[in-house]
Parts: C-alpha cells; sequence; structure tokens
C-alpha cells in the first residue's frame, strides 16, 4: 500500500478527533473569517474611491489567506457531519454519466477513465452537489496517487447489509449504491492532505447515513468506495 493509502487508512482517526472540535469552533470561525473579508472589501472599496493603489496587493494576498481560510473551515464542518444537506433521488446511471467529462479533466491525460454503471443500478438519495463534490476530490486523489497510462474504473453496483453482525460496514441494515473509483497505485506516493481531504469525504457520507471504505487487499491495486442510501420507494 502506498504512503498516500495509508493516509486515507488514517482518516477514519482523523474524522473522530477533528469532528469534536469542528463541532465547536467551525462556525466561529467562519463567522470570524466573514467579517474579516467583509471589512478587507470596505477597505478596498474606500481606497478605490480615494485613488489609493499602492496597498492593493496586500490586500489581494489577505483576502487570498481569509478565503483558504474559509475553505478549511467548510472541510471541518463537514468533517464533524454539520454542513447542510439538501438530498434527492438521483437516477444513479443518469447522474454518473454527466461526470464524464469533469472527472476525466481532474484525472488528466496520463489516465484513461472507465465507467462501469450498469442500467439496473438503484436511485441514490442524496445531495447531489455534494456526491459531485466528493467524487471530484476521490478523482484529484487518484490523479496523484495512481500510476500513470493505467485504466481508473469508476463503478456504481446495488450493495445489500442483511445484518450489521461481524459487519466491518457500521451501516444499517439495507439497500445502498456502492460507487467506487479503483486505480493502479504508484509504489510511493505522497500528499499530506489527502487525510484531511479524505476525511471530508467520509464526513459527506456518514451524514448521508453510508460510510466511505478503502480496499487495498488486491495487489497494486486501490478501491475507495462510497456506500451510500437508496432512494425511497
Amino acid at each position: 500500500m502506498s504512503t498516500a493509502d495509508n493516509n486515507f487508512s488514517d482518516a477514519t482517526a482523523i474524522a473522530s478527533s477533528v469532528s469534536n472540535i469542528a463541532n465547536v469552533l467551525a462556525h466561529d470561525f467562519n463567522n470570524i473569517l466573514t467579517g474579516i473579508l467583509g471589512n478587507l472589501e470596505l477597505l478596498q472599496r474606500r481606497a478605490s474611491k480615494q485613488g489609493i493603489s499602492e496597498f492593493d496587493s496586500y490586500l489581494a494576498n489577505t483576502r487570498s489567506a481569509a478565503s483558504r481560510g474559509v475553505a478549511l473551515t467548510q472541510r471541518l464542518i463537514t468533517i464533524a457531519g454539520l454542513q447542510i444537506l439538501e438530498p434527492t433521488a438521483l437516477n444513479t446511471p443518469s447522474f454518473i454519466a454527466s461526470l464524464e467529462a469533469s472527472l476525466t479533466t481532474i484525472l488528466g491525460s496520463q489516465l484513461h477513465l472507465i465507467i462501469d454503471c450498469p442500467a439496473t443500478t438503484h436511485d441514490l438519495y442524496c445531495d447531489a452537489y455534494k456526491l459531485e463534490g466528493s467524487l471530484a476530490d476521490i478523482a484529484k486523489y487518484a490523479s496523484k496517487a495512481a500510476e500513470n497510462s493505467t485504466p481508473v474504473t469508476l463503478k456504481a453496483s446495488n450493495f445489500s447489509i442483511e445484518n450489521t453482525s461481524n459487519s466491518a460496514h457500521n451501516i444499517p441494515p439495507g439497500d445502498y449504491v456502492a460507487i467506487s473509483l479503483q486505480y493502479q497505485h504508484q509504489a510511493s506516493a505522497t500528499d499530506f492532505n489527502a487525510g484531511l481531504e479524505l476525511a471530508t469525504i467520509q464526513g459527506f457520507a456518514r451524514q448521508s447515513a453510508g460510510q466511505a471504505f478503502l480496499d487495498t487487499h488486491q495487489p497494486d491495486r486501490t478501491t475507495i468506495s462510497l456506500v451510500l442510501p437508496t432512494a425511497p420507494s
């Protein structure tokens, strides 16, 4: 298993540790950063009206730093399971097909995307926008960890859990859809931000009444899966 994949193995511990802190601090940090950005905007407007431009670069750099802080705070909110979700029923084959162009772009020219989503795959019930973002994050991760000139398979399939005894899935019995991205990982790949990124994905899955998993049992192969509930009948 590559160094980058080890980061995903630690995602559960990261999510558990960070969620307790994020639950208390994330919204406060977000409010503080929103205030900073608002005042920077007012300062920029006043400087422009008075024809003062010598501080433009400093204001731009400060605004950029504050914006990165907002993005990080949003990740903490997701890990803590505090983000606002708007779940809807999604036709899984149509949804997966709609992502082909964007995921191909994220993976880059060195990786070949293969989509495997049978027409019989059940409808999903989750936030479409957040799911698209999570799959994009997984694709970004794969683009760093996958061996060049190899296929990356995006697969969706029906998945059922009949009981939770002796199960490592940690989700209730029921019908789910498993969406996975499988690739051949590099012998050595390091991404120091991967732990937080993948903990964010796991936070979304858990808040959606599902789970995220890593499978490295096959030699040189890594599979990252999101297991999400099917739409109510």
